[in-house]
């Protein structure tokens, strides 16, 4: 599927992070940033597949509303479910799938030559949910997150979709949500935060 969008909160990987220290921690410190989700915009027939460079431009403006590196992996890899750097200095990327394996590993190649950082060691390691499925959540979500929601995010450290929510209204509506939709229950922190504020 390729990308298009509404636009929501979410912690931006724009350049894969770093060390230890986590993106998402920044919730508390205001730095959650406006993004643009992964929704079906023109459409891939199956998942793509490049085998050169040329082929990996060609799925790349499938997405054009991808604003990281992450967003991007997420549109073009289905099985995409976050990529975090460890204190080693290895891009540890999550698939739902391990048979796409093959696939995978070419295009993050491609990816992290169009960065100039080919030499990146990658770890591929199973995760839960992927991109696609956290945007589906996102958006049946989306009737519920007026009032009391601070921030939906998804945190690529642990493979989990992490909402802020400001008043106990807002966890307690998010929480009947959650179950009345048939959404699994551990595919989502929910935790108690503030409003950003602009500085």
């Amino acid at each position: 599927m390729a990308c298009d969008v509404p636009v929501l909160q979410r912690q931006s990987n724009v350049s894969f992070m770093q060390g230890k220290s986590r993106i998402v921690r920044g919730f508390v410190a205001g730095t959650w940033v406006m993004f643009a989700a992964l929704t079906p915009g023109r459409g891939f027939s199956q998942a793509p597949d490049p085998q050169n460079m040329g082929e990996y431009f060609a799925a790349v403006r499938e997405c054009p509303r991808a604003t990281s590196a992450s967003q991007l992996l997420g549109c073009v890899i289905p099985e995409f479910g976050g990529a975090f750097r460890d204190s080693t200095g290895t891009l540890n990327i999550y698939l739902t799938d391990l048979a796409s394996l093959p696939r995978a590993q070419r295009i993050v190649h491609y990816e992290l030559e169009r960065q100039k950082r080919p030499e990146l060691p990658v770890k591929f390691i199973k995760g839960q949910y992927s991109f696609q499925q956290f945007n589906s959540i996102i958006q049946q979500l989306l009737a519920y997150s007026h009032e009391g929601i601070a921030s939906v995010g998804i945190d690529e450290w642990i493979n989990r979709l992490r909402i802020g929510y400001v008043t106990d209204d807002a966890r307690a509506r998010f929480e009947n949500a959650i179950k009345a939709l048939g959404i699994p229950r551990e595919a989502i922190i929910l935790e108690k935060g503030a409003y950003g504020q602009v500085l």
